[in-house]
């Protein structure tokens, strides 16, 4: 049953800025349509070579993949998130 007293039980949350940022960029991912994308199409968003993604593919690296029989595809969805979570913060003295 709804809390209707006004009161909110709930705890408050604080979240640092990076915190925040990570957040926003986590939902923006979430509701971004499915593009599915060809082996050639995802190596150009990557800016490497499609045999580069093959060769990933079979030591198990790289971003995640779809394969129904031999057919082979990249979420655009994945592709982000696979960059996002390289993401270096340089640290400054």
């Amino acid at each position: 049953m709804a809390n209707r007293s006004g009161d909110n039980d709930t705890p408050a949350v604080s979240l640092s800025a990076a915190q925040l940022d990570a957040l926003a960029a986590a939902i923006a991912v979430a509701i971004q349509p499915v593009v599915w994308l060809t082996p050639d199409e995802a190596a150009a968003v990557l800016n490497v070579p499609a045999a580069t993604l093959a060769q990933w593919r079979y030591r198990g690296q790289g971003p995640r993949y779809s394969k129904v029989g031999t057919v082979v595809r990249y979420s655009r969805r994945d592709l982000d998130a696979w960059l996002a979570a390289g993401t270096v913060e340089p640290r400054y003295a």
